[in-house]
């Protein structure tokens, strides 16, 4: 009894502590480099980084279902509970718009001479680019004449997208939502369209080699700047995906979600997402959605966009479309100081996610199968996400039940879960092109024939 009682008062003591001392706050200091809090890192995505005590909220509406906590990834091997990044200048979403939309009129003076076709181009897909006025026809009749071989290379990463096969390992790390932007920007609009771009571009191009070493110093946890070499090697392979479209071969990781888990890489991504979103929703392309994306479509407009959709994902495509809900259309809060804010008032909601296949019925009814990169990869393994296509008093309608975030999105989308326009993303042809064109030179190099079998 009295050997009990020593092991008591002396060693239960130091458990209790070790005990304590794994809680964030309390491990804190002996986790994060001397000096380190509030100090800077290095340039991600060209922006100023600072290191910040503390981990990433996670835990957050990821479904009208309940709740799923992300704070702690599985199997996650970085130090982000004990401290995280932000930005040394917060960046607010207005002034991408500023900015973006300014450099868009000014580049609109050479459209004229970007819209001459050159006949020595012929019927190809690299054809299919936004310069080109009828650029959904050349798309269609390029993919429709083209090889199998062609088909087989927008498919070649299809096992990651595949309806009711989704795994924790084909998703992102991080999602479009207000909490995982704290300290970076206020996401006054939402940041879905860029997520939904860079979930596509990094799903179709990333092949990944987990027994190869990249050539530079291993990472190593709490290694801030000491990850400097580490990072900008695989900063540069993901420029190379993301904002050139072009695939990379990432060695030394299993899949995405082991490479996005990592706390500098996660931060890249959201801040690259910024940058797609800008270079995207800001476009003069995006002009009819935001103004009339709130009218609901006819039968037969309906029929059309259900058939092409169910005939680009049986080619194995990952579509990219936009929605917005029928009640949706609010008054932006634009900044009144701004000379084209006129241009948006009274415009919609726009949401964009991807499209992985379509069930249709005989009387026009199914599903559209979704990859909504407002959920978390953990939401897609127990809960599928569609628009319904539903038959109300003779006529169709596209139902999205999940279309609001509970704390996000404004107050009159909850109104309503139909939708109004339903549309392929305008860059799609022109982002496929890119992508196919480049793969097309990827798998001719004997070294990555490994990747290009049609697994």
């Amino acid at each position: 009894m009295r050997s009990i009682k020593i092991w008591i008062l002396k060693v239960f003591p130091l458990i209790l502590a070790s005990t304590f001392w794994a809680i964030p706050g309390f491990s804190e200091g002996h986790n994060i480099p001397t000096g380190a809090i509030g100090s800077p890192l290095y340039k991600v995505a060209g922006r100023d980084v600072i290191v910040v005590r503390g981990g990433v909220d996670r835990i957050a509406p990821l479904s009208p279902t309940g709740l799923l906590d992300r704070s702690v990834p599985q199997d996650d091997p970085s130090p982000e509970k004990w401290f995280h990044f932000e930005l040394k200048n917060f960046v607010f979403q207005i002034d991408l718009v500023k900015k973006e939309t300014k450099a868009d009129i000014s580049d609109a003076l050479w459209v004229p001479s970007l819209l001459a076709v050159n006949p020595a181009v012929g019927l190809s897909m690299t054809a299919a680019m936004i310069s080109t006025p009828n650029r959904k026809e050349i798309y269609e009749k390029a993919i429709e004449s083209g090889s199998l071989y062609d088909r087989m290379l927008l498919s070649l990463n299809k096992d990651r997208y595949r309806t009711f096969h989704r795994r924790l390992e084909d998703g992102l790390s991080a999602v479009n939502s207000d909490y995982e932007y704290h300290g970076i920007s206020d996401r006054k609009y939402g940041y879905c369209w860029g997520f939904s771009t860079l979930a596509r571009r990094l799903t179709m191009l990333a092949f990944f080699d987990p027994g190869a070493k990249p050539p530079v110093p291993a990472y190593a946890a709490n290694g801030l700047k000491k990850n400097e070499a580490w990072f900008r090697y695989y900063e540069k392979k993901l420029d190379q995906i993301l904002l050139r479209g072009k695939p990379e071969v990432i060695p030394g990781f299993r899949n995405i979600r082991e490479l996005t888990v990592v706390p500098e890489i996660e931060f890249y991504l959201k801040l690259r997402a910024m940058d797609l979103w800008a270079d995207v929703a800001t476009h003069f392309w995006s002009v009819p959605m935001f103004v009339n994306g709130d009218k609901m479509m006819e039968n037969y407009e309906i029929l059309l966009l259900a058939l092409d959709l169910k005939k680009r994902t049986n080619r194995g495509e990952l579509v990219k479309i936009l929605f917005a809900a029928k009640d949706s259309k609010h008054l932006i809060d634009w900044d009144p100081g701004w000379d084209w804010a006129s241009i948006h008032k009274g415009a919609t909601d726009v949401h964009s996610v991807l499209v992985t296949s379509v069930d249709l019925n005989r009387d026009g009814t199914g599903l559209i199968h979704l990859w909504d990169i407002n959920f978390y990869a953990e939401n897609y393994t127990h809960e599928d996400h569609v628009i319904k296509i539903l038959k109300q008093n003779g006529r169709l309608v596209l139902d999205f039940p999940a279309w609001f975030e509970r704390l996000e999105t404004p107050q009159k989308t909850k109104n309503s879960s139909v939708l109004g326009q339903v549309r392929i993303a305008p860059e799609y042809e022109e982002e496929t092109g890119m992508m196919l064109a480049k793969l097309r030179s990827f798998c001719k190099k004997p070294e990555n024939w490994r990747y290009c079998s049609g697994r």
